[in-house]
């Protein structure tokens, strides 16, 4: 039987966090939480479980938090769980028995909340590569938009049922207060060479897409403002794009 180590970085998490720690706690042996500074009842609620290991790191980027919580943990495998997500009971049931295969990574698909409801399944699935064996191989990269090295070297098995994402304080302001800051490491990260028009035309086809082709319009009103929130991430990076060559050829 494997043992498993849920890992889960924090930031003022108060709404949240308890879900999360007991939905953990039904499937992991451990669980450690690395906290980069929260000023609510986080830290209170964490240090009220048992399971749980706390750590203080300073936030630098998601990729550095989650390898710091990684290397804290002392379990064979590795389940990383953000603040605001818990397992539905396929999942939880899953994950009980423990019978997993070296030299894998297991993944799971994960349902949206947004505003009022679950998002549509018409957006696709949204994969999340979240157990894996504690390997110094097996470590986060990206600034945002995280995901494990070791991905495309070995072998994806699909778990069945759902990590639920519930953001409590998911409002259009939250959303685009983190748009400005996630842009900022993208567009000097992965689209630091990208052409402008590239960046246009992916934006524009990628709404297209969604709203058409995938029938986000007929879904209502909550999947439709979801589509526009995804199309206005990559509209930020247009006009990043733009200001950064603007701002270039005034220096040259």
């Amino acid at each position: 039987m494997s043992k498993i180590s849920v890992v889960i970085i924090t930031l003022n998490e108060e709404l949240c966090i308890g879900r999360a720690i007991e939905s953990a706690s039904q499937i992991a042996e451990e669980i450690i939480i690395v906290d980069s500074g929260s000023t609510d009842k986080t830290l209170e609620i964490i240090k009220s479980y048992d399971i749980v290991k706390v750590f203080h790191n300073n936030f630098i980027d998601f990729s550095s938090q989650k390898n710091f919580a990684i290397s804290k943990a002392s379990c064979e495998w590795i389940f990383v769980l953000d603040a605001d997500e818990y397992f539905d009971k396929n999942l939880e049931n899953q994950l009980k028995s423990k019978l997993f295969k070296n030299e894998k990574i297991y993944a799971s698909i994960r349902k949206n909340w947004f505003m009022d409801g679950w998002l549509s399944e018409s957006f696709g699935k949204d994969m999340q590569h979240r157990l894996f064996e504690r390997k110094k191989e097996n470590i986060y990269q990206n600034k945002v938009h995280e995901r494990l090295k070791s991905i495309g070297n070995l072998e994806i098995i699909e778990l069945e049922g759902c990590i639920l994402h519930e953001q409590k304080r998911l409002s259009i302001n939250n959303i685009i207060s983190k748009q400005i800051k996630y842009t900022d490491y993208d567009i000097m990260g992965k689209y630091k060479n990208a052409s402008l028009f590239l960046l246009l035309s992916k934006s524009f086809f990628k709404l297209i897409n969604t709203l058409i082709l995938k029938r986000i319009v007929f879904k209502g009103k909550r999947n439709i403002l979801w589509a526009f929130v995804i199309f206005s991430y990559d509209l930020l990076l247009v006009m990043k794009k733009i200001e950064i060559d603007i701002n270039n050829k005034g220096k040259s």
